[in-house]
């Protein structure tokens, strides 16, 4: 149960952290760059985010406490 924790803890903090390096690597590179570089890394940083939360369903207590069944 603790590794789901750290995993979910890292999926939610990921995005905050990536914010200042998001800034600084948009005043390093050209508009363009930059665009593509931040629509690239936002793209990552929500895939992993939903990854995690629907990885979350797959826990055998979560997914008795939403009453959900476990047989797919």
């Amino acid at each position: 149960m603790t590794a789901v924790l750290v995993v979910v803890a890292l999926a939610v903090l990921l995005p905050w952290g990536a914010v200042p390096a998001a800034s600084g690597l948009a005043r390093l590179l050209a508009p363009r760059e930059a665009a593509l570089a931040l629509a690239g890394a936002a793209v990552l940083l929500a895939g992993g985010t939903v990854a995690v939360l629907v990885a979350l369903l797959h826990v055998p207590f979560l997914a008795g406490l939403e009453q959900l069944p476990l047989t797919g």
